[in-house]
């Protein structure tokens, strides 16, 4: 599902790299699971680390696609959610979607497509050997992208319960 793909990216600049999760209805990847997998992670001596990306995704017709990030201590053998649970679908509350649906190949062609996303890995603060997982489950849908993805120790984080679609 995880290929590399050219879009512009959330800063605007044309014809960058980002991860693409190819969900489009059309290549039939209906029902497939793949996790993107992140290089291991260094977060011992994070107190309270986040996970900051950016995601741009629009639904074929009304086709319900999935991203979940994951962490796993373990070198990838098993993963697990992060302290923040971010299992986002066309459906969920708040939506994956950056976009409304569309039935043509989606591709990201301005910064405004994209969601700025923070994610709290206080769960595995501490660890030295931290892999972050970006889960795709396709459900004959459109193409969601990963780009800009960033660890940082946070001063503090705040969050807001979202209580509608969109």
């Amino acid at each position: 599902l995880w290929i590399l793909g050219t879009c512009t990216n959330p800063t605007g600049a044309a014809n960058d790299t980002a991860a693409r999760c190819n969900f489009f209805g059309p290549n039939n990847n209906t029902g497939k699971r793949e996790i993107l997998r992140s290089p291991e992670f260094d977060m011992s001596a994070l107190t309270n680390p986040v996970l900051n990306f950016y995601v741009s995704y629009r639904t074929y017709q009304t086709a319900n696609d999935t991203i979940e990030v994951l962490v796993s201590t373990d070198a990838g053998i098993t993963f697990f959610s992060a302290s923040t649970v971010y299992n986002k679908s066309n459906n969920s509350t708040p939506s994956l979607a950056t976009r409304g649906p569309s039935n043509t190949n989606f591709v990201p062609d301005s910064a405004n497509k994209w969601r700025s996303e923070t994610i709290s890995l206080a769960n595995v603060a501490g660890s030295g050997n931290v892999i972050i997982g970006f889960r795709g489950k396709s459900n004959y849908g459109n193409n969601a992208w990963i780009d800009n993805v960033v660890v940082t120790e946070a001063s503090s984080l705040c969050s807001e319960t979202i209580t509608q679609p969109g």
